[in-house]
């Protein structure tokens, strides 16, 4: 690893959210099987193609709850090569989605309606790039310090509506 390079990942996966993510997905493919058992046991007819097109709401549904509960994300900012790469994991399979570094502004912490801490990475105008969520500020701001080292940037907390403060992240 170069200098110029940040890895942010979200670690391991919780047991318990492997074994949720198991079950949504055990439950589509379960409604596949039955779909499918369905089309070759019985004599395709017009009843049969719409009990069939009426499963694919509950096939969707199991597999978007698998990967709203199963997805990880690893970001990895090269800053020689001016690239960043986003990987999304869901068991054994992954996904890179590369593009180019857009000009760095800033990093923000701040609080969503839900009470918890995003930490934003800001670009170019008034685009950002959501890079975590943490339930605790600590964490938020460790994480949020450790960006702003690396990449050379400052950090706004914005924790607070209406009384933002730049923070001074210690230099490394």
């Amino acid at each position: 690893m170069t200098n110029h390079k940040l890895i942010i990942s979200q670690g391991k996966r919780p047991l318990w959210k492997t074994l949720i993510t198991a079950i949504f997905f055990t439950m589509m493919f379960v409604e596949i099987w039955g779909t499918l058992l369905m089309l070759f046991d019985f004599k395709i007819t017009e009843d049969v193609l719409k009990s069939a097109a009426r499963s694919l709401g509950p096939i969707a549904h199991w597999f978007a709850c698998g990967l709203a509960v199963g997805i990880l994300k690893s970001i990895s900012i090269d800053t020689e090569k001016d690239i960043l790469i986003t990987t999304y994991f869901i068991g054994p399979f992954s996904k890179d989605v590369i593009s180019t570094i857009p000009e760095l502004q800033y990093v923000a912490v701040f609080k969503d309606a839900n009470e918890l801490h995003q930490v934003n990475l800001w670009y170019k105008g008034n685009k950002r790039y959501n890079m975590f969520t943490f339930e605790d500020a600590e964490p938020a701001f460790i994480f949020a310090k450790t960006v702003c080292v690396k990449l050379k940037l400052d950090l706004l907390d914005a924790t607070e509506r209406g009384n933002n403060k730049w923070i001074e992240a210690v230099k490394a």
